[in-house]
């Protein structure tokens, strides 16, 4: 054990125990989309001290990203997040090795992005054709990994939970995920059968804006709402479950 990791991470060991650290310094994560949820959990797996990590992304931040996306910050509007964060995880850990990805995560990217033989997968991607081509791939592949469902327009962090994925419910991203699953991916089809696929969701009822000026078209400015304090604790718990995944104490669902 290197003198810097002690300093900064015998604390995460205390709990853990010293044979954590092998797993923290030789595990590979993937995050894939680092917004609101993403960013976060990214935060939490560097402060634990996995020094392993690729990220996954093509967008740049907009000022619009203030209220829950932990790299938005004076001086990085219009710069990619994976470069910001990279920075960000190298300032907490200078032996990070981060490998960053900047493209979305398609059919056509999957190959790429799988060949970085990761131990772990976060889902934080919010486009559902992507999101099952991941999925799918994932189990394909015998890869562990977490699905984050949607945070947008929830308020009450204590109503996220952990459950399989075909038992999640009141979640749109979630429904339209399983039904293509099922569809396209061949996914069991009876709602009692389990995927055998992780995820976090909350299933509070959605808070819509009383008027959206696009509805055709949501965004940044004029769709859902969100609070960090929901994606933040969503992005915490995909971390978590990572974690103790990867250290033998993870939970079933």
């Amino acid at each position: 054990m290197t003198p810097e990791f002690k300093q900064k991470f015998e604390a995460v060991l205390r709990v853990y125990g010293s044979d954590a650290y092998e797993t923290l310094i030789k595990k590979k994560i993937t995050i894939i989309g680092l917004g609101g949820v993403g960013s976060w959990a990214f935060e939490s797996l560097v402060r634990t001290g996995f020094h392993n990590i690729q990220l996954v992304d093509l967008d740049d931040i907009c000022v619009s990203n203030t209220n829950r996306q932990i790299h938005t910050l004076q001086g990085t509007y219009g710069k990619f997040k994976i470069d910001q964060l990279k920075e960000r995880a190298l300032l907490i850990n200078e032996s990070a090795q981060i490998e960053t990805y900047p493209n979305f995560y398609t059919e056509k990217t999957a190959d790429d992005i799988f060949n970085y033989e990761h131990d772990f997968i976060l889902d934080c991607i919010d486009s559902v054709k992507s999101k099952c081509h991941l999925i799918a791939k994932a189990k394909k592949d015998n890869i562990p990994l977490i699905v984050t469902g949607g945070a947008g327009g929830k308020m009450n962090p204590h109503q996220i939970q952990l459950s399989d994925l075909n038992r999640s419910f009141n979640d749109d991203l979630l429904m339209q995920v399983r039904k293509k699953l099922k569809r396209e991916y061949d996914f069991p089809r009876f709602e009692k059968r389990k995927f055998h696929v992780p995820c976090l969701f909350s299933p509070e009822q959605k808070i819509e804006p009383e008027e959206l000026t696009n509805k055709k078209g949501l965004n940044c400015q004029n769709g859902i709402g969100s609070l960090v304090h929901v994606t933040a604790t969503m992005g915490f718990m995909a971390a978590s479950y990572c974690t103790n995944y990867l250290l033998g104490h993870h939970e079933t669902n």
